[in-house]
C-alpha cells in the first residue's frame, strides 16, 4: 500500500485522519463500558500465562475479546491508561480497515466485472472505502475505546475476504489456512465474526463460482461445497462454546420469535435508513416495547418494508446485476446477527456500530445505483454530481462534529437525555396501568 500523494491510499488516509482527529481530544465513557472493558479489567494489568491462558479459554463479561483484551495490554504498557493513546489506536486500526476496504472492492470487481474500466472501478473502490471512513455510523466504533473490538475483527474479517480473493485466483490451499487463521484472529476479537463464512459464499456467488456451467462439472461443485467444511465447522464448534457460555442460544426469556420477527423487521429498516439518512444517531436505542407488551401496531409497516426492499434485492439478483446484489449481501450477512431475530443478550434494539462492515456492503449498491443512473439518464448528470458531493461532504462534516459528542459521558448522555425522560415517564405510565388492572 503505497502512500505517495498521488495515491488513493494517501487521500483516503489523510481525510479520515482529518475526520476523527477530534478523538483525540476525548477521554473516556466512565459511565459507558469504559470502565469495566478497559480500565478495570484485570486481563489488561495482569500480565501471566494463567491469566493469558484463562482468558482465551472464556468470555469475559459476557463477550469473547481476548485479542482485543491483549491489543488494550500493549497499548497500556507502551503509555499507560492514556485516552489519547487508546483513540489514537483505534483510529489508526479503522483507517487500516479503509485502506483493505478499498483492496477488497478494487480486486472484487476486477474479478467481478473484468470489462470495467480501470477507472471506473478504482472510483467504485474509492468511493465505497471514503464512505466506509467518513460515514457517521461509524463514529461510534472509532470514538468509542470500548468499541475497539468492532474496528479490529472488521480489519481481520476484510483481510480474510482478501485473502480468499487471493486463493481463488491461485487455487494454493496455503491461502485457505490464512483464511481460516483470520477468521480464528476475527473471532478472538469479537464473537460477532463467527457468521463469516457465509461471507465466503456471498464472495462465491459475486466471483461466479456458482454458475450452471462449473455446477454441472461437478467437480468444482464438490472443490467449493468441500473447502466450506472446515469453516462450517469451526462455526458450529465456535457457536457451541459460546452457548456454554450463555451466549447464542435460539429461546429469548425476553421477546417470543414473532415478536423477534418485528424487532428484527425494524433493526433492518433502520439501518438502511441511518445509511441514507444519517439524523437523529445516539449513542443508545431502546426497543419498541418492554418485555411482556404487544409490538406495536405501527411495527407491520417495517415489516412491509422490508419486504419490499428483498422483492427489489431478487429482481436484481435475477437480472444478474452482481455489483449490487453483492454489496447487498455482504451488508445483509454482516448484521444478520444483531437483528434480533436470533435473539443476542444485548439491552438496545439497535446499534451504530453493528453497522461498522455493514455500511461497506450498502455504499457499494449504491454505487452501482448510482453508475447506473449516470448512464442510462445523461440529463441527470449535473444534478447527480452535485448530489453525491453534497452527501460526502455532509456526511463528513456530520462525522467530525459527532465525534466531539463521545467527549465524555456526560456530553454523549446530553443528547438522549429527552429519550431516557420520555421513557421514564412510559414506564411509570406502565406500571400504573399495571396496578390498577
Amino acid at each position: 500500500m503505497t502512500a505517495n500523494i498521488k495515491s488513493p491510499f494517501f487521500y483516503l488516509a489523510l481525510i479520515t485522519l482529518i475526520v476523527y482527529c477530534p478523538t483525540l481530544l476525548n477521554g473516556f465513557q466512565y459511565e459507558w463500558d469504559d470502565q469495566w472493558i478497559l480500565l478495570d479489567n484485570p486481563f489488561v494489568t495482569n500480565g501471566s500465562l494463567s491469566s493469558a491462558i484463562y482468558h482465551f479459554k472464556n468470555f469475559y463479561g459476557g463477550q469473547y475479546s481476548p485479542v482485543n483484551t491483549y491489543y488494550y495490554k500493549l497499548i497500556y504498557e507502551l503509555f499507560g491508561f492514556s485516552p489519547v493513546a487508546f483513540h489514537a489506536a483505534s483510529l489508526v486500526v479503522h483507517i487500516g480497515t479503509t485502506l483493505l476496504v478499498y483492496c477488497f472492492v478494487s480486486k472484487l470487481i476486477v474479478l467481478m466485472k473484468p470489462g470495467y474500466a480501470q477507472k471506473r472501478v478504482m472510483l467504485f473502490a474509492f468511493v465505497t472505502a471514503l464512505v466506509f471512513a467518513v460515514h457517521p455510523l461509524q463514529v461510534e466504533a472509532v470514538a468509542w475505546a470500548s468499541a475497539s473490538k468492532i474496528v479490529l475483527y472488521a480489519f481481520f474479517i476484510v483481510l480474510a475476504c482478501c485473502a480468499y480473493l487471493k486463493y481463488t485466483r491461485l487455487g494454493s490451499y496455503l491461502w485457505l489456512l490464512v483464511v481460516m487463521l483470520l477468521y480464528l484472529i476475527a473471532f478472538a476479537c469479537k464473537e460477532q465474526a463467527i457468521i463469516f463464512p457465509l461471507n465466503l459464499v456471498v464472495l462465491d456467488y459475486a466471483l461466479g463460482r456458482f454458475k450452471k456451467q462449473n455446477m454441472v462439472k461437478g467437480v468444482l461443485c464438490r472443490k467449493i461445497v468441500l473447502e466450506k467444511i472446515p469453516f462450517f465447522a469451526v462455526a458450529l464448534l465456535l457457536w457451541y462454546f459460546s452457548s456454554q457460555n450463555n451466549l447464542g442460544g435460539f429461546q429469548s426469556p425476553a421477546y417470543p420469535f414473532s415478536q423477534r420477527i418485528f424487532i428484527g423487521a425494524h433493526s433492518f429498516v433502520m439501518y438502511i435508513f441511518r445509511f441514507l439518512a444519517p439524523v437523529k444517531l445516539y449513542y443508545y436505542y431502546f426497543y419498541p416495547m418492554a418485555p411482556g407488551d404487544a409490538v406495536p401496531v405501527a411495527y407491520g409497516i417495517y415489516l412491509l418494508l422490508s419486504v419490499l426492499v428483498f422483492i427489489f434485492f431478487i429482481y436484481h439478483f435475477r437480472h444478474k446485476n452482481k455489483v449490487l446484489a453483492t454489496g447487498f449481501l455482504f451488508f445483509l450477512v454482516n448484521i444478520l446477527l444483531v437483528l434480533h431475530v436470533l435473539p443476542m443478550p444485548r439491552g438496545y434494539a439497535t446499534a451504530d456500530r453493528f453497522m461498522y462492515l455493514g455500511t461497506a456492503g450498502c455504499t457499494l449498491s449504491l454505487c452501482w445505483i448510482v453508475q447506473y443512473v449516470w448512464s442510462k439518464y445523461q440529463k441527470l448528470r449535473g444534478l447527480l454530481l452535485s448530489t453525491i458531493t453534497v452527501f460526502l461532504v455532509l456526511i463528513a462534516l456530520h462525522s467530525f462534529f459527532r465525534v466531539a459528542r463521545w467527549k465524555d459521558s456526560t456530553a454523549l448522555k446530553e443528547e438522549v437525555k429527552e429519550l431516557l425522560e420520555n421513557r421514564k415517564k412510559k414506564d411509570i405510565n406502565t406500571n400504573s396501568n399495571i396496578q390498577n388492572r
